[in-house]
Parts: C-alpha cells; structure tokens; sequence
C-alpha cells in the first residue's frame, strides 16, 4: 500500500497534472506526468464509474493498482507528479497484466 505521502489528493494537485503534465496512452491505462520538484514522486489514481457501475470493482481495480505501483517503486524516478487513468476493460485484468501494462506506460514516458 502507498504511504500517504506518496498519493496525490487534492484537486488542485490533479489540476496541475493535467494541465501541465504530458501523457501517454494504451487501450486500458493512460499516465500523465509533471515534475513536482520534491524528493519523492506522488502518485493518483482515477477509476470512472465508466469502468463499472460497482464501487466493488472499482475499489479492486484500485488496490491492485496501488499494489502494483507499490511492488514498482523502488524503479521508479524521483521528483514527479504521476496520474493513473483507467479506461473500461481495465477491471477484467490481473495484477501481472496490470503490472506490465503500468511498466510499459512508464518506460514510455521515461519514468
């Protein structure tokens, strides 16, 4: 699990990813990224209800999210802001399939 410090939690932290942050795309994952100046990278999550109707599912599709970014942190670079955005499909995947998938992302936006 992501430390608190570790999350992006207010709006206008998202706003500034979003607005300022570029981005990458697959099918099922998108990533958009800004440099947060800190010493530590801060990550966000955001699941519509696009994906699911149930707060069941997307709940899940959150922690094994935040679970594979957990197992990925120690490869990650320092100093960025980054948002996870899910599309439909994402809640049918595992955890491995969602892991490769994020790495992928990140290796293409040079995280």
């Amino acid at each position: 699990m992501l430390r608190k410090e570790l999350r992006i939690t207010k709006k206008k932290e998202f706003d500034a990813v979003f607005s300022q942050g570029k981005s990458r795309q697959l099918p099922f994952l998108g990533v958009k990224l800004v440099e947060n100046n800190l010493t530590l990278s801060r990550f966000g999550l955001i699941i519509s209800n696009k994906v699911s109707k149930s707060a069941v599912v997307r709940n899940g599709l959150r922690r094994r999210l935040r679970a594979v970014l957990f197992s990925l942190l120690p490869e990650l670079k320092i100093g960025y802001d980054v948002v996870i955005l899910t599309r439909p499909g994402a809640e049918k995947f595992t955890s491995d399939e969602i892991k490769k998938q994020l790495k992928q992302l990140l290796k293409m936006i040079s995280l």
